[in-house]
């Protein structure tokens, strides 16, 4: 590409990042450098709208960046090119891919100096190359290239195994939900995992109680919440933690004893231990954007979407289950990419309700796309009650609660385990207080 012709892209592209919201939003999922572009003028103005980005959370504007340059900031001698250049380019709707090829060719042109640059020989020369491409891996696209020792693999394996024996396990965030963690260890970092459930299942109640578990561990959650305003969860949050109906705190029939207890549960969840973001109906560029940003700002260890079909997807497919399978491999790829575990939840379709017994099953997931394929584990919800199934009926076994009462036919819920690659498939029971929001292991003794 000529650099006349790339100059002017990339003046174009800054045009159209600060004029559009969205394009700024699908640049900063991106993720790119300002290395890549090759103007020195179109570093410094690229640099300063992602700083004001991951400082603000809010895609910058023309206006916003022209105070940030040259009110606040120091860059005078960009002003007469920032009006009359960068304000001045054409509109670009190709700026994600032009991103993309832009640092393609930095990536080419980086690469070719390191052949200029090497003067080693032999097996130092490869060494060096192999070191210099994964630091160019590392600056431009976060990819590297490692150098795997049989050593390397066995002293690996050799500490998890022995934080294992301490009930350590690095690759797993426990759900403190002991009878699950004991079939599926926890929620695999790195990996997508999917809970779904046809409606009134309690997908959004277990959101909550893994949000608060991860908590409980020194983690900070991230949720976006696509259905339910923040308001809402956090007085679901209260109704738990102080053990009172929530049907109780929205008729707002209290009484002293009671708000004093919701004002002490509000204290904890004043801290800034965890992120909601409640706005309705986001496309995917948006969420992998904010994803990032959480990451870098806030250090959010853990993502949660509730739900995938509220996502607006802007994929070119025909079928609308392909489109969510697309998502799907996206955020999958961005669980690998920034190491934050995303935990997805979804509905399941109608099979479930023509079955005798309505328990879910993976393949009834496959109206949201081909999930399953991609998801490192699958949960399906199910509770008997529901259905007007009593399911201690002919049953082998007795169920207790953690404080050794026998549980209540209502408060049964089967976690099924429908997937998990390290992990075993199984069916997991556990006590579901609907009234106040809190899921927690059951017991279960055979007769």
């Amino acid at each position: 590409m000529k650099d006349e012709i790339c100059l002017r892209l990339e003046a174009e592209v800054l045009n159209t990042i600060l004029t559009d919201k969205h394009s700024f939003i699908s640049a900063a999922a991106i993720n790119a450098p300002s290395g890549i572009f090759s103007g020195e003028e179109h570093r410094i103005i690229y640099s300063q709208a992602m700083d004001y980005f991951f400082e603000t959370g809010l895609a910058p504007t023309f206006d916003k960046l022209y105070d940030r340059l040259f009110i606040q900031g120091s860059h005078h001698e960009l002003r007469d090119y920032f009006l009359n250049v960068i304000q001045q380019a054409s509109i670009n709707r190709h700026t994600g891919n032009i991103i993309k090829r832009l640092t393609e060719i930095k990536i080419e042109r980086e690469i070719r100096n390191c052949f200029k640059n090497t003067h080693e020989s032999g097996l130092d020369f490869a060494n060096k190359l192999i070191e210099d491409f994964n630091l160019i891996l590392q600056e431009n696209i976060g990819g590297c290239i490692k150098e795997i020792r049989n050593i390397d693999v066995a002293e690996e394996v050799l500490k998890e195994l022995h934080d294992g024996l301490k009930g350590v396990n690095a690759q797993y965030i426990p759900t403190l939900i002991p009878n699950l963690d004991r079939q599926i260890t926890g929620i695999p970092k790195n990996q997508v995992t999917i809970i779904a459930a046809r409606p009134g299942m309690g997908k959004t109640d277990l959101m909550l109680q893994l949000m608060r578990n991860f908590m409980r561990q020194g983690l900070k959650p991230g949720i976006f919440s696509l259905e339910m305003d923040a308001k809402s969860l956090l007085i679901r949050n209260l109704s738990e933690a102080a053990n009172i109906n929530t049907l109780t705190i929205d008729g707002r029939e209290l009484n002293q004893e009671e708000i004093n207890m919701l004002i002490q549960a509000a204290k904890k969840y004043s801290l800034d231990d965890y992120i909601v973001d409640d706005t309705p109906r986001q496309n995917p560029e948006s969420i992998k954007a904010k994803i990032n940003y959480w990451r870098l700002r806030h250090k959010v260890d853990v993502i949660i979407i509730d739900y995938l079909t509220l996502i607006q997807t802007r994929y070119q497919k025909q079928r609308y289950d392909l489109e969510i399978g697309e998502l799907v491999k996206d955020l999958r790829s961005l669980a690998k990419q920034t190491g934050v575990p995303i935990v997805i939840l979804s509905q399941l379709n109608r099979d479930s309700e023509k079955r005798i017994s309505h328990r879910p099953q993976l393949g009834d997931l496959r109206e949201s796309g081909s999930i399953e394929q991609e998801a490192h584990l699958v949960l399906l919800l199910y509770r008997p009650a529901e259905y007007g199934v009593n399911p201690f009926e002919g049953s082998n076994y007795l169920y207790y609660d953690n404080q050794g009462s026998p549980l209540k036919a209502e408060e049964y819920m089967e976690i099924v385990i429908a997937k998990a690659r390290s992990g075993r498939t199984g069916v997991v029971p556990v006590q579901y207080v609907p009234s106040i929001h809190h899921i927690e292991g059951a017991r279960c003794v055979k007769v």
